[in-house]
């Protein structure tokens, strides 16, 4: 009995040894996602970026703490942002960078008296728009690039109304939503089938492009 009961452990043990060495693709497999380019950054954006994408069944995302620590200090402008995201996603471990900013990003504030009325009131008005880019770090090139529609909204308030932080203003956050609605799936559906194509990852990094 005690010699049946010796061989059970050793198989057991063999079985997780060869698991070990399979490779796990799927739990290894992450994406960056990343604020830029610079001049159209929303804080916060990137997190809620990766929160629709969940919602469309996409997870494996890198830690965005250490994410936003190197965009930070990164040349991220304009063009920069697809090699700067790409060298983001290498330092990260990423198989994957994600980066998304709003080109359109507006808000105005004016007192105004309508029609009809002599009371001054404040006619705040918004608009937005939003971008995410797929990466390759391994190359450098874009993969495939989402544009939101163009969002407007406008809002008149009390002229001695509070009015909040444009990144706190409720209209821009329901277009942010919005948006994000419109983008993610798409998204989300692009990440599975990179992921399922991807095949063998080549941890050789001798082909990338040099980190600055």
């Amino acid at each position: 009995m005690m010699k049946n009961v010796t061989t059970i452990i050793i198989i057991a043990g063999l079985m997780a040894l060869m698991s070990a060495c399979v490779p796990q693709t799927e739990n290894r497999y992450q994406v960056a996602v990343i604020n830029a380019p610079t001049e159209n950054r929303i804080i916060g954006l990137a997190e809620q970026l990766e929160k629709s994408l969940i919602r469309n069944g996409y997870s494996g995302f890198t830690d965005s703490g250490r994410v936003r620590f190197i965009e930070r200090n990164r040349e991220m402008h304009g063009y920069r942002a697809i090699l700067a995201s790409a060298q983001v996603a290498r330092t990260v471990g990423a198989e994957y960078a994600v980066y998304v900013g709003a080109p359109i990003y507006e808000r105005a504030v004016e007192e105004i008296v309508p029609n009809g009325s002599f009371i001054k009131v404040l006619h705040i008005s918004s608009r937005l728009q939003l971008e995410a880019v797929i990466v390759d770090p391994r190359n450098g090139e874009v993969v495939a690039s989402f544009s939101s529609n163009k969002y407007f909204a406008e809002r008149i308030v009390p002229i001695d109304a509070k009015v909040p932080a444009k990144d706190a203003d409720p209209d821009i956050q329901s277009m942010i939503n919005a948006a994000l609605n419109e983008i993610a799936p798409a998204i989300a559906n692009n990440l599975s089938a990179l992921r399922d194509n991807f095949g063998n990852y080549d941890a050789d990094t001798s082909d990338y492009l040099p980190s600055r």
